[in-house]
């Protein structure tokens, strides 16, 4: 049965490379040998502390951020905005005056992105999931 596991290596120059180590018992004839497979594995240990580091800044943002944050996720609403696009709509600021209808769609459209929910222990119909919603409840014809 193979072995495989991460080491540390020292080069001769003394510096350290990270690798992994598959072993394997190979029987040749009456013969018993061991083979050593080594892959450094450096860059992709750099990429994994790159990517811890930059989720430790991003948890600090959101946990220790004295406002409130939120990702919102508006692929809906582009798609909606474009297909008015190529009905016909050329002045989409006017065309979004004159229809605040319109506006709220696109508002009931943008959705809060599913991991930023389950950091906070949300639904997408907790309260708290209603964010942009609320957010322009209260605007006019909205």
């Amino acid at each position: 049965m193979p072995q495989f596991f991460e080491w540390r290596h020292r080069r001769p120059d003394g510096s350290l490379v990270d690798t992994e180590v598959s072993l394997n018992k190979i029987g040749v004839a009456d013969d018993m040998y061991l083979q050593a497979i080594v892959r450094d594995i450096n860059d992709r240990k750099q990429v994994e502390q790159a990517v811890r580091q930059s989720e430790e800044c991003n948890r600090i943002l959101f946990e220790d951020a004295p406002i409130s944050l939120w990702e919102e996720d508006f692929s809906d609403v582009k798609e909606y905005l474009d297909q008015l696009r190529d009905s016909g709509v050329d002045d989409l600021r006017c065309y979004l005056e004159d229809h605040p209808d319109v506006v709220a769609t696109c508002v009931a459209q943008t959705k809060i992105r599913e991991p930023l929910l389950e950091c906070w222990s949300l639904s997408s119909t907790s309260p708290g999931a209603g964010g942009p919603r609320r957010r322009y409840a209260s605007m006019p014809n909205a």
